[in-house]
């Protein structure tokens, strides 16, 4: 059965679906399946779908407020997407860890510290290099401390090298290129 009318508020079916199409129109707008998916429409496009495992949404998803996620963000193929571009940019990201493969630039502090808190065990609040952990550098709210415990040596290499006491007023090692110690 079919009911047409300009002002219908309510609308009830026993069929297997429901639907509205635009006006004088075969172009549908709205199909709802009894037990199944509700389909929305843009001129003839489908443009979101419900599904059994939520919502799919066919172009772009504008929100203005607040989004709110319960679960995770994942795009549809890995390393295939970015999050803001370069001309369009978040101005700050509030994660508890970030994973990354690759930076793929030098990493911008714009002015700005990259801060650790006190290390307080062997695995926590350290700058680590190295597939094994080889190179690590760390304080542990008395002490700093430079570990290299991988294969081969700490290696550094300069024209000279101070090591001064704390407040860099004094050298407490001095060894310059072609010179004594």
């Amino acid at each position: 059965n079919e009911f047409t009318s300009a002002l219908s508020t309510n609308f009830r079916g026993k069929n297997l679906y429901f639907y509205v199409n635009h006006n004088n129109s075969s172009e549908s707008a709205i199909m709802a399946y009894a037990n199944a998916q509700v389909d929305i429409f843009y001129n003839g496009n489908k443009r979101l779908e419900t599904t059994t495992s939520g919502v799919d949404v066919t172009g772009t998803l504008n929100v203005t407020g607040v989004g709110t996620f319960g679960g995770h963000i994942l795009p549809a193929t890995d390393s295939n997407y970015n999050l803001g571009s370069n001309s369009i940019k978040y101005a700050n990201a509030y994660v508890d860890t970030l994973h990354a493969t690759q930076l793929g630039a030098a990493l911008a502090t714009n002015g700005n510290n990259i801060v650790f808190g006190d290390s307080g065990s062997g695995s926590d609040d350290r700058l680590i290099f190295g597939a094994s952990a080889d190179l690590q550098l760390w304080h542990d709210g008395s002490n700093s401390f430079i570990a290299d415990e991988g294969t081969g040596g700490l290696v550094i290499q300069t024209n000279a090298l101070a090591v001064k006491n704390a407040a860099g007023s004094e050298n407490l090692l001095y060894a310059q290129e072609n010179a004594e110690v």
